[in-house]
């Protein structure tokens, strides 16, 4: 198993891919949220970590961190899996699923695999307007691979942005969700993602 990569008041939830390096998700959460870890389903194609967030003035979210690998077709079935652990789910990741109707400059098969599961099972597909991935390969163009899945969230989007941090050809996403009406104040720190990179690069592991 890999070194984990701790942060000082979160709990991390990890899901190594077995039997190869690479691959495999992980969660944070912060300790004074009352959030705990989600059994998976048991999926074909997709890597998974699960949790669930107790909230005041919603239902329990069901948020999941998602890996596609880029070999791999995204299934109905694996997206059905994961949308029944709950009312309300958070899938977001790298999904490797390609569309421009949420801003990619292509279109591959899963993004319209993704679009036609989208209208079927009735989801919401949040996408950054940056791109998301920098490609080491020369002549492959930066395209937007980590989107978020919504369904049945009621809270409004503040942003969600690919930011110019970590030293990883994925930068890292951040999505701001936040209560319906403006009564109630925000919290405008981010996440300790100098930290995360430094911790990162120390153990030469990616998120």
């Amino acid at each position: 198993m890999r070194k984990a990569c701790k942060l000082r008041n979160y709990v991390q939830l990890r899901t190594d891919r077995l039997g190869t390096s690479g691959g495999g998700t992980v969660l944070y959460y912060k300790r004074s949220l009352h959030c705990c870890p989600v059994d998976a389903p048991q999926l074909i194609n997709l890597e998974v970590t699960a949790c669930k967030l107790a909230m005041s003035g919603h239902g329990t979210l069901i948020i999941v961190s998602v890996y596609l690998p880029s070999s791999k077709q995204l299934l109905r079935s694996d997206l059905e899996s994961l949308l029944a652990l709950g009312e309300h789910v958070i899938l977001f990741g790298d999904f490797n699923s390609k569309n421009i109707e949420w801003n990619c400059v292509e279109t591959n098969t899963n993004g319209r695999i993704l679009a036609d599961l989208r209208d079927t099972l009735e989801f919401d597909v949040i996408a950054p307007l940056n791109p998301t991935h920098f490609p080491d390969k020369d002549g492959d163009r930066p395209d937007i691979l980590d989107i978020a899945l919504m369904k049945n969230v009621n809270l409004k989007l503040g942003c969600i942005d690919s930011l110019q941090r970590l030293s990883s050809d994925h930068r890292p996403v951040l999505m701001r969700l936040g209560p319906t009406s403006d009564d109630r104040p925000r919290d405008k720190k981010s996440p300790p993602l100098e930290k995360v990179s430094i911790a990162l690069e120390e153990i030469d592991t990616l998120l």
